[in-house]
């Protein structure tokens, strides 16, 4: 039987890691806010983005 040569053993280690590397990014743009607004019918604003909340929570609006 032919034990596996020192070459092979770092091609093998190599593609392993560029194929990690590729999944990877793969999982990474699927799991990215932008491939679900892809995948969305509709997307739809946030309600209240143009309010001012400078005041928020200081016991009223406008002190």
């Amino acid at each position: 039987m032919k034990t596996i040569s020192r070459k092979a053993v770092i091609f093998l280690a190599a593609l392993v890691i560029a194929l990690a590397i590729v999944g990877t990014r793969m999982l990474d743009n699927y799991l990215n806010r932008a491939a679900w607004e892809r995948a969305a019918d509709v997307v739809y604003p946030m309600a209240n983005q143009h309010i001012d909340w400078t005041y928020a929570g200081k016991g009223g609006a406008g002190r």
